[in-house]
């Protein structure tokens, strides 16, 4: 494909969400172009790095009915590649039925999924402790076990998507090309990098935590809400044993 400034659609976000827009846009013979602030396959997208769960139990029903519209899109991408990229593990989720917390709510979870027909399992505290080897929970400690959770390989993932976009005659990737000026028109957006302009008939933006920097551009922003997260990893020293995300 001829280098050119001029395309049907810019993605700004080089991460694995804007990398699979490509993806999907290239199948249809859509000639796009990933701009990357960073490199590409960095590890700056969140403070997780390459640790990412998928999981069905949200506490809101689209979300759930969104991962479930996920799975055939992941099988896809799957026989692109022969590394494994969901590790299928089941998602546990316990605590105090209670409590409200960044990631929602037990009981709600449990409404979102019947609402959709999930299949998931409630536990109690002994349940909880005599299954997963937990000790001394609180009292009030219930939980839910949905089988189909999984541990994705973001490193897998993100990697199989960028060669699929590096092979596609569609696709245009270019990295260290921060936007620091957008202006539309009623046809078109013309981005301003360190590389030049480019000019795309769509735009589409997938810049993850950094999304306002972005969308400060086209005058407006996101009430965006920040927190810290404590994850804890676990080496796996016995193959046979899986323990849920």
């Amino acid at each position: 494909m001829a280098q050119t400034s001029n395309f049907d659609v810019i993605v700004i976000g080089g991460g694995p969400i804007g990398l699979s827009t490509a993806y999907h846009l290239s199948k249809r013979k859509v000639r796009v172009l990933v701009l990357e602030q960073f490199t590409f396959l960095n590890q700056l997208g969140s403070s997780a790095g390459v640790s990412r769960q998928f999981r069905i139990p949200y506490p809101e029903e689209y979300m759930v009915k969104l991962v479930m519209q996920s799975l055939p899109f992941w099988e896809e991408l799957q026989a692109t590649t022969p590394i494994r990229l969901l590790h299928k593990a089941g998602t546990l989720w316990f605590g105090d039925p209670t409590v409200h917390s960044t990631e929602g709510n037990i009981n709600d979870a449990k409404k979102a999924m019947d609402a959709q027909r999930i299949q998931y399992d409630v536990l109690n505290l002994t349940q909880l402790e005599r299954q997963f080897h937990f000790r001394n929970l609180p009292s009030s400690y219930t939980g839910i076990f949905q089988p189909d959770g999984a541990s994705i390989d973001l490193r897998a993932t993100t990697e199989t998507l960028h060669r699929w976009n590096t092979e596609s005659p569609f696709v245009t990737l270019k990295d260290q090309a921060p936007v620091n000026g957008i202006a539309p028109t009623n046809s078109e957006f013309s981005l301003r990098t360190p590389l030049g302009t480019f000019v795309g008939k769509k735009l589409v933006l997938t810049p993850g935590p950094y999304a306002n920097s972005v969308f400060h551009l086209l005058n407006f922003h996101v009430a965006a809400t920040y927190w810290n997260m404590t994850s804890a990893y676990y080496k796996i020293t016995d193959p046979k044993i899986t323990y849920p995300t």
